[in-house]
């Protein structure tokens, strides 16, 4: 549950699932993360519908379907990409907006961060910031790793740059939420 505040304070927590919680699972949350991402670009076509409105109730499950997205990122990062000991800090590059995770204690998570009010959102639209920025940070990620086990050894060089990339999703996807939950207006 992510929650944000007036001023674009961030804060949360989590558990992850079980089953995708287990080392051996890589596969399948590789796979959920695909099925993640297009199943909240199916849920905004769908909540937009024919009236091209999207309602308060409707933004409510938006945002559902980015933390669950959110989770996956998360999880992947922690189990197969771990971060140096200690909180994770992922900032944007003007430094104008950060989250710092934390890993209090298995299958849990914590966020914290905020959002300065002079960072500009990459989109004013979902659809742009989705497709534009979410999406492509995924297929991004997708595509580091496989040229990574291409030769069928992730080497320290690579899995770093992968984890840089998992970064990456998981700012974007909390930028998508802000906009979401602050920024998105009934269409």
């Amino acid at each position: 549950m992510i929650e944000l505040t007036p001023d674009l304070h961030i804060k949360g927590y989590g558990r992850f699932l079980e089953y995708f919680s287990k080392k051996e699972n890589f596969k399948d949350r590789l796979q959920e993360l695909a099925i993640l991402q297009k199943k909240l670009g199916d849920l905004y076509l769908l909540k937009l519908g024919k009236d091209q409105k999207v309602t308060g109730l409707e933004k409510k499950e938006l945002s559902d379907s980015i933390e669950e997205l959110f989770s996956f990122a998360l999880l992947l990062r922690k189990l197969d990409f771990p971060p140096p000991d200690g909180p994770l800090k992922i900032q944007s590059q003007n430094r104008l907006f950060y989250v710092l995770l934390n890993f209090p204690q298995d299958p849990s998570w914590e966020i914290t961060g905020h959002m300065r009010s002079d960072y500009v959102i990459k989109a004013r639209v979902f659809r742009e910031l989705f497709n534009g920025v979410v999406s492509v940070s995924i297929k991004d990620f997708l595509g580091k790793f496989g040229r990574a086990i291409a030769d069928k050894k992730i080497t320290e060089e690579e899995s770093k740059e992968i984890g840089e990339s998992l970064d990456k999703i998981l700012l974007d996807l909390i930028e998508l939420y802000i906009f979401v939950e602050a920024v998105m207006q009934f269409q």
